[in-house]
């Protein structure tokens, strides 16, 4: 099982939340990850709600605009 870094890239602010850049989770899937892909979104939404209470489905941020992802191991 795979563990990935998703970190914000930019500062942004909607739906009555805001993130800054460099706010990251860490998370662990079997799916080949390359970018972020529907596979692992909703698994990224709950992790970052989970750590820093922000959502970023609502937000409209849920995607590789927004965020990077980098395997760890």
């Amino acid at each position: 099982m795979a563990i990935y870094k998703v970190s914000t890239k930019g500062t942004m602010y909607s739906a009555g939340y805001h993130i800054e850049p460099g706010m990251s989770v860490e998370i662990s899937t079997i799916y080949f990850v390359s970018g972020m892909c529907g596979q692992i979104a909703p698994q990224v939404q709950q992790a970052f709600l989970a750590k820093y209470g922000v959502d970023l489905k609502a937000m409209n941020c849920l995607h590789a605009g927004f965020l990077k992802v980098e395997k760890l191991r």
